[in-house]
């Protein structure tokens, strides 16, 4: 506000009151007017009932004479001949001929001024059976009271109004001397500019305000920059980080923890962190955690495994401390899996290897011990001993291989190889086992070409084929099909159950273990199958009904 705004303010004031000074005085005066005709309307009206003739104006002066200002004139219906003339001042009547005005004024409101009274008029004019009935009142009696309000709504008015400009006036220099000691404590904060004595309200605000705006933009600008710069840093890491302040709301979040958890940023902030869904049991622990103290633990999340970790840190700034909750989490689900599979791949590599070291240490404790006497004994003992020797280096071997297809290591050159050639020469080394089973093999192999290491496609092709030879059933058959898109391995043997088909590729599983172990299988030799298919991005497919046998399928890159 400056000098300026109060002048204009009061100004607008008086101008507003003045209007309303105008609009009381002419409501006044439309009030005034319609009363006094309504008045005359009721009294000529009431008249025109009582008079019936000459011996009826005792009876009209006696009711209506006492009325202050009222004049009451009766008159003959043929002529307008006067019968009864009653005025405030018993002024004699004048010579006129009002006949004509009565006729044409008959039923209705007029004025004039009244040649027998001196002033104007208002007039009614009413009829009975054989009279006209004329009643009037002065006009000045109507428009007395608008014009007292007008008079004293005016002196009010100019009273008020300079009432109001100088308690405006004196407000205005109280808050431009209350402003400009506010100005003055700014210089704490913020530089300010040098104020003027003469220096107005809007003055010292356009001054100031400009000072600060570049001065608070400034560290506005620092501030926005820094919070960009953490949010980015936030939501680039691959953690979730969430911060709940002390009155359990979500305070941070960043776009991990929101596409983990399915939520949208800007409908979780300020929320309460059961908003988070992450159930009771983490509840809990966010509601009992003690400063610097962290809790840490597995959550399972749709499927996958997040290790999380609760804390409450103390959070200081210029004028007070605060404790918040934080939370962060990451995705441990490979770790996890790799840690069972380590745990079941060392159980199941022990027994396996552990079976045939105990049977080897038991038939070379009885020959050292002189146990076995008689030469066929030793034999026996010697080829069983033999026998499950060659068994834990196959288990070894499978080991060894598995190993090198899971670090993904290449360590061989790939080449374009004769997959057919390389196919007959892994049928050809199995031959002696389907001969013992009396497995008739039917191949159609085309020219093929592919893209991989000679060992792997042998390690691919032989499980596949060696499988298909034990598993089958005596006089059985196996047929395989080799072409640019795929390599089909389909035997008659005993089949795999349904419940089994998901698990065959898992190492050391056996559907038959007892059968499986006494034909050599290590329960490697699939998942050999499987990390080779994973390694060239091969497709496998497996169909099996129990009895009638089972139907690999290797389809190519």
């Amino acid at each position: 506000m400056n000098k300026k705004h109060v002048i204009f303010d009061t100004i607008f004031v008086f101008c507003l009151s003045l209007i309303v000074l105008v609009a009381s005085f002419l409501t006044t005066f439309l009030l005034s007017n319609n009363e006094a005709k309504s008045n005359l309307k009721t009294y000529a009206d009431k008249i025109a009932l009582v008079y019936k003739n000459e011996t009826n104006q005792d009876d009209i002066k006696e009711q209506f004479g006492n009325i202050i200002d009222i004049r009451i004139t009766i008159l003959k219906f043929n002529d307008g001949t006067p019968v009864l003339d009653i005025n405030p001042n018993e002024h004699p009547l004048s010579n006129e001929d009002r006949y004509v005005e009565l006729q044409n004024n008959l039923n209705s409101y007029y004025e004039k001024k009244s040649l027998t009274m001196g002033y104007q008029t208002l007039y009614y004019v009413t009829k009975n059976d054989g009279y006209f009935i004329r009643v009037g009142l002065p006009v000045s009696e109507i428009i007395d009271v608008s014009y007292n309000v007008l008079i004293y709504g005016s002196i009010c008015l100019i009273v008020l109004n300079v009432g109001y400009g100088t308690l405006k006036y004196f407000t205005y220099k109280r808050d431009i001397n209350s402003l400009k000691r506010s100005i003055n404590n700014l210089e704490s904060i913020v530089t300010i500019p040098t104020l003027n004595k003469n220096d107005d309200g809007i003055d010292i605000i356009n001054k100031t305000l400009g000072k600060i705006k570049n001065d608070f933009k400034h560290k506005i600008n620092e501030l926005e920059y820094q919070k960009n710069q953490n949010s980015l840093i936030l939501d680039s890491i691959e953690e979730g980080f969430i911060v709940i302040d002390e009155t359990k709301k979500i305070d941070v979040i960043n776009k991990f923890a929101i596409e983990v958890l399915d939520l949208h940023k800007d409908q979780i902030l300020k929320k309460d962190f059961v908003y988070l869904a992450l159930g009771n049991e983490v509840n809990e622990k966010i509601n009992h955690v003690e400063l610097n103290k962290p809790i840490n633990f597995d959550f399972k999340l749709d499927g996958k495994i997040y290790l999380f970790i609760v804390s409450k840190v103390s959070i200081s700034d210029n004028e007070n401390q605060k404790v918040s909750t934080v939370i962060t989490f990451f995705d441990i689900t490979g770790t996890r899996i790799n840690d069972q599979i380590k745990k079941e791949f060392f159980q199941n590599a022990s027994h396996e290897l552990k079976t045939p070291l105990t049977t080897i240490i038991g038939y070379q404790g009885m020959i050292n011990s002189r146990l076995l006497d008689s030469e066929k004994e030793l034999d026996e003992a010697n080829e069983i001993t033999l026998k499950e020797a060659k068994r834990m280096k196959n288990v070894i071997d499978d080991m060894l291989a598995l190993s090198q297809l899971e670090s993904e290591e290449f360590n061989e050159s790939i080449d374009v190889i004769d997959a057919s050639n390389v196919l007959n020469d892994v049928i050809d080394s199995l031959n002696f086992l389907s001969k013992e089973k009396n497995i008739e093999i039917t191949t159609k192999l085309d020219d093929v070409k592919l893209l991989i290491t000679p060992k792997d496609f042998d390690r691919l092709t032989r499980n596949l084929i060696s499988n298909a030879i034990k598993y089958n059933k005596d006089n059985g058959k196996i047929k395989i099909i080799l072409n640019n898109k795929r390599l089909i391995v389909e035997d008659t043997g005993i089949g795999i159950p349904p419940d089994d088909i998901g698990r065959i590729f898992e190492r050391f599983y056996r559907v038959d273990k007892g059968r499986s172990r006494d034909l050599g299988g290590t329960g490697l030799g699939l998942a050999i199958v499987k990390h080779i298919c994973i390694k060239y991005n091969f497709k496998f497919n497996i169909k099996s009904k129990v009895g009638i046998g089972t139907k690999f399928t290797i389809s190519f890159k």
